[in-house]
């Protein structure tokens, strides 16, 4: 019965079956507030005659009985006032609604144009407390939507609103375009002027294979190192001739050349340095990290490398293994005489990390140890792609020293390293005042490797970016302190815990092993020294300014910050 009294009512625009608890009225109501039924139905006596008959309570011809007479009826008296109740809750209700709608129409709301006459409505007792009820339960319906939502600003709180908006994206833009084409003018002269010349920082300069100079190891000599150590290029990697082609298509980018734009690309540079692990990162030897030496010359590299290949065994990856390049591409271990063992790739030159990452390196884990100083060129061995998508991550480490007495140094290795295929007889008859203020003397060789901003003008940016990323992804050494260095990288990659089986040196002889190559360092040359403060250490200064700035950023990575993760303390404040 109760539902076909609901279809009845639906039939009249209400349900005639009253809700019996809140949650339905409010989803009625809700319902009716959608549907915009604003209209006022009162259901008059005829109706409620019409609907008890239809329901079996009267016969058609029957009159409606009083609220007094009506329990003869078997229950209709309760079902009477029910409905008359329900009718009473219906009229307020529509009342509320007109008198609400009224109002809004008033306000000038917008969307809400009624044509329909609204009916205003006596107020009596019942009306009285069936208002309260609805102002209740309707506040959040009726007030927040119209009045938050629909009721529209102030004329000029909106004005203001318009101008202030479209001064923030006039802002913006001006930023946007600043940031992406801020180039420094002096670059932009150079680049447009086809008879100037860009130069590259020194031990780069000349360099097609882009070898430092004490990258060779020339104690090995008897030929082992071929002429012209440039790998062909069998696997689609680019050769040092196809440089600009790949600047045409910024998606086609290799990852050793799509960095050239340097600091704009900040963004983009960190993404890729991913392949480099996260020195916060506690390392784990039985994660498969491969180290990576960040080879920065005259630091005392050499050494070091002969360190970790004679002394403790490990197998390496730099220059010397690209002489023994497969035709077929195809990656092996070679072992030297003198029992120290490479990888047949050559990682100091960007053709021949291309072959080397083609080959399947980084998933191969032949080496223990990749030594280059080409740092981001090299990350491509640790990033996975469609092809190899597990790879080892490198863990990077280097050995930093003051740059104006480095650059002393590189001067003087240069004019007697006949050995070395990058000699060139020009050193043998410059002075180091010349050197100083030449086009081959060090210009913030460091900062400019980090940040892979090989040419052009570097400023504060470059400085702030290579700090943080050598803080980020690299343990740190000091020439200075060489000893204490090692025993750093020992201490935290755990080195002489580990066998490193198959290496030239048994574990037990390790030691004096150590301690014969560090009495007679690699590479090592006497020259005059220059105090600081002299004309040639000032000179030197005015190209290595934001180099000394990274090192003293490191030494300061080394007493006071790096030493906690081999649980250290701080030796200076």
């Amino acid at each position: 019965m109760r539902d076909r009294l609901g279809e009845l009512g639906g039939s009249l625009g209400h349900h005639i079956d009253p809700p019996t608890h809140s949650k339905t009225l409010n989803t009625s109501r809700k319902s009716r507030h959608e549907n915009n039924s604003h209209s006022s139905i009162e259901l008059t006596a005829k109706r409620k005659r019409d609907l008890l008959a239809s329901v079996g309570f009267l016969d058609e011809d029957e009159e409606l009985p009083s609220i007094r007479l009506a329990g003869s009826l078997n229950g209709s008296t309760r079902l009477t006032e029910r409905a008359e109740a329900y009718d009473k809750e219906e009229t307020q209700r529509s009342r509320k609604k007109s008198q609400r709608l009224r109002q809004d129409r008033t306000r000038g709301m917008p969307g809400l144009d009624f044509d329909e006459q609204v009916v205003d409505f006596t107020s009596d007792d019942d009306g009285q407390e069936n208002d309260e009820l609805l102002d209740q339960d309707n506040k959040e319906e009726y007030d927040e939507f119209y009045r938050e939502e629909n009721q529209p600003p102030s004329s000029s709180r909106g004005v203001l609103f318009n101008i202030a908006t479209k001064l923030v994206w006039v802002l913006a833009a001006v930023a946007t375009f600043i940031y992406v084409f801020n180039d420094d003018p002096k670059t932009l002269v150079e680049d447009q002027d086809s008879s100037s010349q860009q130069h590259e920082p020194y031990s780069y300069m000349g360099y097609k294979d882009g070898r430092i100079p004490d990258d060779d190891v020339a104690q090995y000599g008897g030929g082992l190192l071929i002429q012209n150590s440039e790998i062909p290029n069998k696997k689609g990697g680019i050769n040092d001739d196809e440089v600009d082609e790949a600047f045409i298509d910024e998606d086609a980018k290799d990852p050793f050349t799509k960095h050239q734009t340097g600091i704009p690309g900040e963004d983009f540079l960190w993404e890729d340095l991913d392949g480099f692990a996260e020195l916060s990162k506690p390392y784990n030897p039985h994660e498969g990290d491969i180290y990576f030496f960040w080879h920065v010359p005259k630091c005392g590299g050499t050494t070091l490398q002969d360190l970790m290949m004679h002394c403790f065994g490990m197998i390496g990856a730099n220059e010397v293994g690209g002489a023994y390049a497969a035709e077929n591409g195809s990656l092996q271990i070679v072992q030297l005489e003198n029992g120290n063992r490479y990888v047949n790739v050559d990682v100091t030159q960007p053709g021949g990390i291309q072959n080397a990452h083609d080959s399947g390196f980084g998933s191969s884990g032949l080496a223990d140890v990749v030594m280059s100083s080409r740092f981001h060129d090299a990350v491509m061995l640790f990033t996975p792609d469609s092809v190899f998508p597990n790879v080892s991550k490198g863990r990077c480490f280097t050995l930093l020293r003051h740059p104006i007495k480095r650059a002393i140094s590189m001067f003087y290795y240069l004019q007697d390293a006949t050995w070395e295929h990058t000699y060139n007889d020009i050193f043998k008859s410059m002075t180091i005042e010349e050197y100083a203020v030449s086009q081959y003397a060090e210009d913030n060789w460091m900062v400019r490797f980090l940040t892979n901003e090989m040419t052009g003008t570097l400023d504060n940016r470059h400085l702030d970016l290579a700090k943080q990323i050598l803080e980020s992804k690299c343990l740190v050494g000091i020439m200075e302190e060489f000893p204490a260095s090692i025993k750093r990288f020992d201490r935290y990659f755990g080195w002489s815990q580990r066998s490193f089986e198959g290496g030239p040196v048994q574990l037990n002889d390790r030691g004096i092993c150590t301690a014969r190559v560090m009495s007679a360092p690699d590479n090592a040359h006497e020259h005059p020294n220059y105090e600081e403060g002299s004309e040639i250490w000032n000179k030197l200064l005015e190209k290595n300014m934001f180099d000394l700035g990274l090192y003293n950023h490191a030494v300061h990575l080394f007493h006071n910050v790096q030493v906690t993760l081999i649980g250290g303390q701080p030796t200076k404040m």
